[in-house]
């Protein structure tokens, strides 16, 4: 079309050049995108345990995404200290450390023993009918009292060692979902903004083409404006599917199941 109006004595020779170099960097852009939709397809049959070339159909998104699974970080965070694995299993290994520590000081304690007997004789004058017996046995190992402490301070060692580590695992997860639900909140933000962006490109890309149709623009003026028109949509996709990314990586740093895993 460029041709053309140049051939007619429309346009001059710049605006030819300039419309053959907007050619060739989309088409350059084209090919980038090819390679890198060639690439993430090999990516993600990799991660879903297929070969890289394995054909795959990704399906695109439809819906809006919903509200965020936590309202505030305040939640985010007590989510993730009370259900995330790590912490769980660090809960269980303090459990285990306080019944090592009871354990060892039981060992301080005399041992204590109930014993009893009755026995019942039949067709002997010089044995009684009738005998039973009750007692009490006790023993307490006072020369072992040594090793005994020892195993007390060992066992309080280990519960000390299982509080601090888990003092600082939860410490990190509330970090983490703090930083989760941040990243979150700001991809729906800009999901917002670029929305916005569009209404604006597609209002500029009527004015434009009214004004060509008035011949007060001309041709690339029309093809600039659709082009912010197409990136503008673009970057709703990128940021549609970052929220989408976001939302997924807050459940994981809360502990959440995905929506796949419920």
């Amino acid at each position: 079309e460029a041709q053309s109006l140049f051939d007619n004595g429309v346009i001059g020779k710049n605006d030819l050049l300039r419309a053959g170099l907007a050619l060739a960097s989309s088409k350059q852009r084209e090919i980038q995108m090819r390679g890198n939709v060639l690439l993430a397809r090999g990516q993600l049959a990799t991660l879903m345990g297929e070969p890289p070339g394995a054909e795959l159909r990704a399906e695109p998104f439809t819906g809006e995404p919903g509200p965020l699974d936590e309202p505030s970080i305040a939640g985010a965070e007590t989510r993730a200290a009370a259900q995330r694995l790590e912490v769980r299993a660090l809960d269980r290994s303090i459990d285990q450390a306080d019944h090592g520590v009871a354990a060892a000081q039981k060992k301080l304690i005399p041992q204590v023993n109930a014993m009893g007997n009755y026995t019942h004789f039949e067709g002997s004058q010089f044995q009684q009918a009738n005998a039973a017996f009750v007692g009490v046995f006790a023993s307490w190992d006072v020369w072992d009292w040594g090793t005994t402490t020892s195993g007390i301070s060992s066992a309080n060692a280990k519960l000390d060692q299982a509080r601090i580590a888990r003092k600082r695992l939860e410490d990190q997860v509330r970090l983490e979902a703090r930083q989760a639900f941040v990243n979150a909140e700001t991809a729906r933000e800009a999901l917002g903004v670029a929305r916005t962006a569009v209404s604006q490109a597609e209002e500029n890309f009527r004015i434009v083409t009214k004004k060509f149709e008035a011949a007060a623009a001309t041709s690339f003026d029309v093809v600039d404006a659709e082009a912010l028109v197409t990136q503008a949509r673009g970057q709703v996709e990128t940021g549609l599917y970052d929220l989408l990314i976001a939302r997924a990586a807050l459940a994981r740093a809360t502990g959440t199941a995905l929506p796949g895993e419920r």
